[in-house]
């Protein structure tokens, strides 16, 4: 794949083209944006054009180098990543030793530094030495989520480049192009999707419904459970690791779409538009103050588990929290 052929990221690629075009590519930049929304592909479709021999401002695609970053076997493309949660001091050495080297085969070594919000002060203060000395022909590119996690002293060095997340609309379009949905169907999942197209299609719809259904009869149930009961599910998804940012993000979009009709009395602009009737028969028994509380509870657990707290502390305090207000609806899939 080359730039051309990336959707939704033009603003950053055109930057990038005009360095390139006017020979001011940087020798780090800071590409910032929530996970799976495209970083890491503009990030090798730059590693590629810098090295293709017979592109300019993007790849050709087809030779052999470009061929070598589509596989990650271009011994001038280097990724580096967290090793379990974080990124090592020993792989920044590694990285050190490596960059100290001039370019195998290509024309630049470009180092691709995934999750680099995810470092230990020991590996960032390393980072940071091969920031404040960047080696010759080298071009660093950090993928970060979260900035608030990084070393001022590291972002300052880096020349930073914002990614958004695809509107919801094109994201619906996409998925419809893709994948033999119905549109109600593509709507789902790219509202769960976070922006991300990548991550919506790789979604199961069936697996995801089903999962819907499930947490949504537990939270509503939520009032109803003992202490006991309310840290048992919290240990339950502790466990579920991958899929517990889309469970949140799921509890979150049904009290958004609550309020949603609640505030406009119709089933417009709702996320679950496949459960209207069931937001319609909850939403007369809620109060606004109490479901903008629910949703501000969600956002502040997902805001701790996207900085690494402890999981089951974080999601026993949002349970309990949750579960302190009085019942929505005794049934909703009655």
């Amino acid at each position: 794949m080359s730039f051309k052929e990336i959707i939704g990221h033009d603003r950053q690629i055109e930057h990038l083209r005009n360095a390139m075009r006017n020979g001011r590519v940087a020798h780090a930049y800071l590409f910032l944006g929530k996970e799976g929304i495209g970083k890491k592909m503009v990030a090798l479709n730059l590693a590629k054009t810098l090295n293709c021999p017979r592109g300019n401002q993007d790849s050709c695609d087809e030779c052999p180098s470009c061929l070598k970053v589509d596989h990650l076997h271009h011994p001038d493309v280097i990724l580096v990543g967290p090793q379990g949660q974080w990124i090592r001091i020993d792989q920044i050495r590694d990285l050190q030793r490596e960059l100290s080297h001039r370019p195998y085969e290509g024309k630049r070594r470009v180092c691709i530094l995934t999750g680099s919000d995810r470092m230990r002060q020991e590996a960032a203060n390393a980072l940071l030495k091969i920031l404040e000395e960047p080696p010759l022909h080298t071009v660093l590119i950090l993928l970060a989520a979260n900035v608030d996690l990084m070393l001022p002293t590291i972002t300052s060095r880096c020349q930073r480049i914002p990614f958004n997340p695809l509107p919801l609309e094109r994201i619906t379009e996409l998925i419809r192009s893709r994948l033999p949905l119905k549109k109600e169907e593509a709507h789902i999942l790219a509202s769960l999707a976070d922006g991300s197209l990548g991550k919506a299609l790789q979604m199961d719809l069936d697996f995801v419904l089903r999962m819907r259904r499930e947490i949504i009869g537990k939270i509503i149930d939520l009032p109803s459970y003992g202490a006991e009961q309310i840290l048992g599910l919290a240990e339950e998804l502790a466990t579920r690791n991958d899929d517990l940012p889309m469970l949140l993000t799921m509890i979150h979009a049904w009290y958004r779409d609550l309020l949603t009709y609640k505030e406009r009395g119709s089933g417009a602009q709702l996320i679950n538009i496949d459960l209207s009737h069931e937001i319609q028969k909850v939403a007369p028994g809620t109060d606004t103050p109490s479901l903008i509380h629910r949703m501000e509870v969600i956002q502040g657990a997902l805001w701790n588990l996207d900085r690494n707290a402890n999981r089951q502390i974080t999601l026993e305090a949002m349970l309990l929290d949750l579960g302190r207000t009085g019942n929505l609806h005794a049934d909703i899939w009655s």
